[in-house]
C-alpha cells in the first residue's frame, strides 16, 4: 500500500519514503495520539504515510513545490485527475506566455518540451478548481523532474548536446532515460503521472489540512499530539539551490535561503524546539550538515527525555544509477513527555 501511493510524490532530494517505516515505529498509533503535525512537509512522504494510517495530519511547508503536494495529496481526500484534464491540459494555446522556452532552452529543457510545458502551466493556471488546479500543476511538475537528468538542475550541459543533436557524448543518461527524452511523447507521460497522482488521493475518514505559513506562525495556531520536525539540516546542502529552476516555474522567483541551514541555524532550532512544548510527542530527523547526533540529541534533551535513534540508510536519487548512490547516517531524535 504504502509503495503505490508514495508513487505520487515526486523525487524529493532527501525525501522519507523509505524511512516511514522506521520512522513510525516511534510515533504512537493513531488511537492513542490521533493528530500528527508535519511543521516541514518537504516531499510530503511523512504526512502521506500518515494519512494513510489514519492519523489526522496537520501539515506545512512554505514553499510552492512542497504547497502543491500539501493541497494536492494531503488536503485532498476525494478529487481526482479525469482524462478530460488531460485533454485540456495539453489543448494547443498560441498565445500562452513562453516563460520556460525564453529562460530555459537549452540549459534545461529541450524546445519541444518547453513548448509543451509552456502550455500545460497556462491551461493549468485557468482551471476554476483549486484542486484540480493543484493536482494538473503536481502533474507537470512530475515531467519536469521526469524530464532532467537525476531530476534536478546542477547540469547544464547533458540538455545542451541533446538540443544540437550529439547524442554520442551525454554520458549522465542512461540509454533508457535518454529513449524517453528524445522518444516518449510528453502526453504519454502525463497519463502515467496521472495514474501515479490518483493512486496517492486517498481518504482516511477525518479532514487533513495544509498550510504554508511560517513554521512558528503554524505552529502557534494548530494542536496535535505528535509533531515532526524535518527542518533543513545546517551546512548541508540547500533545497533552493537544487531547485532554483522549479521555483522559478512555480512562483515565478528563486527562493531565498533557508535560516536553518544558515549560520545561526542552532539557536533556530531551539526557538522551534520551544514553539513545540505544547505537543506531548517529538520526532526529529536529523542528517548529514554541522550538527551532530549526539548534538541534536542534547538540544532536544533541554526540554524533554531524548532517546537517540540511529538510521542507516542508502540515499539514491531521480534517475541515478548505483555508483551515484550514496551511504548517508539519518538521524531520529524522539523526545518523550
Amino acid at each position: 500500500m504504502a509503495l503505490a501511493i508514495f508513487k505520487a510524490l515526486v523525487p524529493y532530494f532527501g525525501g522519507k519514503r523509505r524511512l516511514c517505516g522506521q520512522i513510525f515505529r516511534h510515533v504512537p498509533p493513531p488511537l492513542d495520539a490521533p493528530v500528527l503535525v508535519d511543521a516541514f512537509l518537504g516531499g510530503g512522504s511523512v504526512s502521506l504515510y500518515a494519512k494513510a494510517r489514519g492519523y489526522r495530519v496537520l501539515s506545512n511547508d512554505i514553499a510552492e513545490r512542497s504547497a502543491l503536494v500539501g493541497r494536492a495529496l494531503i488536503a485532498n481526500s476525494h478529487v481526482r485527475i479525469d482524462p478530460e484534464d488531460l485533454v485540456r491540459l495539453q489543448a494547443p494555446d498560441p498565445t500562452c506566455p513562453r516563460f520556460i522556452e525564453e529562460r530555459f532552452v537549452p540549459d534545461y529543457f529541450l524546445p519541444r518540451h518547453s513548448r509543451w510545458l509552456d502550455t500545460g502551466l497556462s491551461n493549468a493556471a485557468r482551471v476554476p478548481d483549486g484542486v484540480k488546479r493543484d493536482l494538473l500543476r503536481l502533474l507537470l511538475v512530475h515531467c519536469i523532474l521526469r524530464l532532467r537528468p537525476y531530476s534536478e538542475f546542477a547540469r547544464r550541459e547533458p540538455t545542451r548536446r541533446l538540443a544540437e543533436g550529439d547524442y554520442d557524448d551525454v554520458r549522465c543518461l542512461s540509454r533508457r532515460g535518454l529513449r524517453e527524452l528524445l522518444h516518449e511523447a510528453p502526453g504519454h507521460m502525463a497519463a502515467r503521472f496521472a495514474r501515479a497522482i490518483n493512486g496517492g488521493v486517498l481518504s482516511n475518514g477525518v479532514e487533513n489540512e495544509f498550510h504554508q505559513r511560517d513554521v512558528f506562525d503554524f505552529l502557534a495556531r494548530v494542536e496535535g499530539d505528535v509533531v515532526y520536525l524535518d527542518p533543513p539540516y545546517f551546512g548541508s546542502g540547500v533545497y533552493e539551490k537544487f531547485y532554483h529552476v522549479l521555483d522559478q516555474i512555480l512562483e515565478g522567483r528563486e527562493r531565498e535561503r533557508s535560516a536553518f541551514s544558515q549560520k545561526g541555524a542552532e539557536e533556530l532550532l531551539l526557538r522551534l524546539l520551544e514553539a513545540c512544548r505544547k505537543f506531548p510527542h517529538w520526532v526529529l530527523s536529523f542528517g548529514g550538515g554541522k550538527l551532530g547526533a549526539e548534538e541534536c540529541r542534547a538540544l532536544v534533551a533541554r526540554f524533554r527525555r531524548a532517546e537517540l535513534v540511529p538510521l542507516r540508510h542508502r540515499y539514491s536519487f531521480g534517475q541515478s544509477d548505483r555508483r551515484s548512490r550514496t551511504s548517508t547516517r539519518e538521524v531520529l531524535v524522539v523526545g518523550r513527555p
